[in-house]
């Protein structure tokens, strides 16, 4: 098994429908209740709309309108299968773009060392 991340983007300007919104938490219920019991164990994520940028492209993030708002992390037993997953998810079908990445754990004893520093 490895693991996999699905982050979701959605367009701030153009906020769900309070009728939308309801037949999206449905449809990802009825979705989640099928990947857990298909054996992707799921970890979802959400993020706050607040975030704070720096870098030479931090003006670009914050003026792109698709900002990232949730994470899931998921475990599949191949690459295909992980992108069959991430199609598979309801929420393209309410405007939020969904993409896939594979995720690796940082090496543990290079964290300690920076940690230990």
């Amino acid at each position: 098994m490895h693991t996999y991340v699905l982050l979701f983007r959605r367009n701030r300007q153009q906020p769900l429908a309070p009728t939308d919104e309801l037949r999206l938490k449905q449809s990802v219920a009825f979705w989640v209740e099928q990947k857990i019991d298909a054996g992707h164990r799921l970890v979802p994520h959400s993020l706050s709309p607040e975030g704070h940028h720096v870098g030479p492209h931090s003006d670009l993030v914050r003026s792109d309108d698709l900002m990232v708002s949730g994470l899931l992390f998921f475990v599949a037993d191949s690459y295909e299968q992980a992108v069959r997953v991430a199609d598979s998810h309801p929420a393209t079908d309410f405007g939020f773009s969904v993409e896939m990445r594979a995720w690796s754990t940082p090496n543990r004893a290079a964290v300690a060392a920076a940690n230990a520093a």
